[in-house]
């Protein structure tokens, strides 16, 4: 199946819907009873996609929410929460362990994500994602006190059990340019 209906069957839903209202007035006008059963599958269908859409999550969903999961936990400054989104073995993990606690963040939200592929093909499955996050944060040790934004890009690893785990990142700021 693919993961557009998963994701979002909002068009396909109100295609549906606009079919099943034609469909309706072609079966009134001609009198048409093989067409007024045609019209309620198409309207069947068009609820069926809705269902699927809410209670089918894909790889992608799953790693959006992590991360948005990872991006609360550091605005309110857990950072033992934070790594228990990481591969513990990962050099993510131990630059994380170190770099966390010189921040103190009162916000931290990601306000647009610019990318999210999962790569199926590996075993496990990894995904990669690129967001933008606004935070308010104070860096005694970098001479920051205030807002910014950052652009962050994360690396995850599927486990056994089908959660995600971080096992890369990267930050800098958007303004920067375009990486060649």
């Amino acid at each position: 199946m693919p993961d557009w209906i998963a994701e979002n069957a909002f068009f396909p839903f109100i295609t549906g819907l606009l079919f099943t209202g034609i469909l309706g007035a072609f079966a009134f006008m001609l009198q048409s009873r093989s067409l007024a059963i045609v019209a309620s599958l198409v309207c069947v269908l068009s609820f069926g996609l809705i269902f699927v859409e809410r209670y089918i999550i894909t790889d992608k969903e799953k790693v959006v929410s992590r991360l948005y999961a990872v991006a609360n936990a550091v605005e309110f400054n857990r950072h033992e929460e934070v790594l228990t989104y990481m591969k513990a073995d990962s050099l993510a993990y131990k630059s994380a362990k170190v770099e966390m606690p010189r921040y103190d963040f009162r916000r931290c939200s990601i306000t647009g994500i610019k990318s999210v592929q999962v790569n199926e093909n590996t075993i496990p499955k990894t995904a990669t994602m690129t967001f933008v996050v606004f935070v308010d944060v104070n860096a005694p040790s970098f001479g920051h006190d205030g807002f910014g934004r950052r652009e962050v890009t994360v690396s995850l690893e599927q486990q056994d059990d089908e959660s995600w785990q971080i096992i890369g990142y990267s930050h800098r700021d958007p303004r920067s340019g375009a990486r060649l």
